[in-house]
């Protein structure tokens, strides 16, 4: 009769082990899930605070009049970014042809982002380094 208790209350402990398990198991997704929105809901609004804030900064006879850039510049941007981009896929195999193994469609949208931000990061600076370079020679 001894054995017998104790194997049931093992299967019970058992049991209530795989219940309580089982509940935190659910209770760590809704957390995992909360916490990750809440985080991006923060990351958001640093976002906005800080657009805002750039905004009530400006005022609008606080520009300066900047010459206009030369045609070349942009070009030059969309030549550099493609070769820079298919020197990138090219030496990280990524796979962007529909034909090649692998193929995903966030390939493309990781190429395409590439080509974007290669583009306003040279464009960017390319348009600074002319504007340096034309007010110091009008001086």
């Amino acid at each position: 009769m001894l054995t017998e208790f104790r194997q049931r209350l093992a299967g019970t402990l058992a049991l209530a082990l795989d219940g309580a398990g089982f509940v935190g198991l659910l209770a760590g997704a809704s957390l995992s899930l909360f916490l990750g929105k809440l985080f991006a809901a923060g990351l958001f609004a640093l976002l906005a605070v800080g657009v805002l804030n750039r905004f009530a900064r400006r005022r609008r006879g606080d520009f300066a009049v900047e010459q206009p850039t030369p045609i070349w510049v942009p070009l030059v941007c969309v030549a550099l970014s493609l070769v820079e981009t298919a020197a990138i896929v090219e030496g990280f195999n990524v796979p962007v042809r529909f034909d090649q193994p692998g193929f995903e469609k966030a390939n493309l949208l990781l190429v395409v982002g590439l080509l974007l931000f290669l583009f306003y990061s040279q464009r960017y600076v390319l348009h600074r380094i002319f504007a340096k370079t034309s007010t110091a020679s009008a001086l």
